[in-house]
């Protein structure tokens, strides 16, 4: 029982000591989500290539710039 009392005086003291700063405002909610929209778009165009690289080292040894081996070029 004096446990249980003791912690109840933790509590309500710990409550008392909790105070928020402030709100944001209207503007600063909209300024933050375009600043993590951007941050995720970053992260995507870092990670396309990335993952387009990756994907090509997997897959197949076909070579996908030229499908025959013309060598039509003239040398002088």
């Amino acid at each position: 029982m004096q446990s249980n009392l003791s912690s109840n005086l933790i509590n309500t003291s710990s409550k008392e000591k909790l105070k928020y700063k402030k709100k944001l405002t209207g503007f600063e909610k909209r300024e933050l989500w375009l600043q993590r929209v951007f941050i995720w778009i970053c992260i995507a165009i870092v990670f396309f290539p990335i993952v387009s690289i990756i994907g090509a080292s997997l897959g197949t040894g076909d070579s996908s710039a030229s499908k025959t081996n013309d060598c039509s070029y003239v040398f002088l």
